[in-house]
């Protein structure tokens, strides 16, 4: 596990290699932007794949086989490698390895890459199936953000519509 720091004239976000997650972004005024975990939530920004969420009993059964899988599936829960860096942009990489296969048994690229554009952070989560075989899967992410208790007047607001891909392989319906 690695601690990585990009900076700009505005914000310095920290992450960490295991999980590829993030940890901090701090203003130049010293404001955590990120919630800072606790008991009733021990992560900070986790990232979700192949699955968002939990399977019943958190096991399926794939090609006859049964394979057990916990909460968010295995992106969280692995140490990335840099595949590239600069002061303001990072992209981690997860491929298969011994335990994901356990898990998730498919070859893969996850690759998660942040982007310090002026006062935002960009999150983009790419997934590309190396396998012969068709593999499913979901990509989400889970950061968490300091509010005032209960939420009353607390508002979110967004730049654009949020985007949503959905790809179907359209071999396998025949």
């Amino acid at each position: 596990m690695a601690i990585y720091k990009l900076q700009n004239e505005f914000l310095t976000l920290t992450l960490e290699s295991y999980g590829a997650e993030m940890q901090s972004i701090l203003t130049k005024d010293g404001v955590e932007l990120l919630y800072q975990g606790g008991e009733d939530w021990k992560g900070k920004a986790p990232n979700l794949y192949p699955i968002v969420g939990y399977l019943p009993e958190r096991k399926y059964i794939y090609e006859g086989k049964e394979y057990g899988i916990g909460g968010h599936g295995v992106a969280r829960i692995n140490d990335y490698v840099v595949e590239s860096q600069s002061d303001t942009e990072i992209v981690f990489l997860l491929t298969q390895n011994e335990e994901t296969l356990k898990q998730y048994p498919f070859n893969f690229e996850f690759r998660v890459k942040y982007v310090l554009n002026g006062k935002k952070v960009e999150y983009v989560l790419t997934a590309t199936n190396t396998d012969s075989k068709t593999s499913y899967c979901e990509i989400g992410v889970h950061p968490g953000f300091p509010a005032p208790l209960g939420f009353e007047g607390v508002k979110f607001q967004f730049d654009s519509e949020e985007k949503y891909y959905t790809v179907k392989n359209l071999d396998s319906e025949k």
